[in-house]
């Protein structure tokens, strides 16, 4: 029960896009949370009203969301970059996308070097901005 907390703010955020990795987090736990408390009632014998409701009540939805989930974040990548990060293969052009920035760094110093080797002999360097 600890980690199944209130979504309406988190729900919110989602709808104006602007929900952080630590709400994400959040989200995928009170999900987890409350499939594995629906289980939990699942498995005990009727009798208690409450656990009663909780049977009777259509969970799939929940289940299909954290299963998204769960397929298209990368937890960690996005609790180190501190952003929602895309799991790769998911969408091919967004890993293209993320193949050829991730090349920049790389391509720019190239760059570089073509334009320095351009200069005068005087011009020992130069950076690019």
């Amino acid at each position: 029960l600890k980690n199944i907390r209130s979504l309406t703010k988190i729900i919110a955020k989602m709808s104006s896009s602007h929900i952080s990795v630590h709400e994400w987090n959040t989200l995928y736990k009170t999900l987890y949370s409350s499939i594995c408390l629906l289980d939990l009632c699942n498995s005990m014998e009727n009798g208690v009203e409450t656990v009663e409701l909780i049977q009777k009540a259509d969970f799939s939805s929940l289940k299909e969301i954290l299963a998204m989930i769960n397929k298209i974040m990368d937890f960690e990548e996005s609790k180190i970059k501190n952003r929602f990060v895309v799991k790769p293969g998911i969408d091919k052009d967004l890993d293209e996308k993320k193949r050829v920035f991730n090349g920049l760094p790389e391509l720019m110093t190239k760059v570089a070097e073509q334009e320095l080797s351009q200069l005068e002999e005087r011009v020992e360097e130069c950076n690019v901005i």
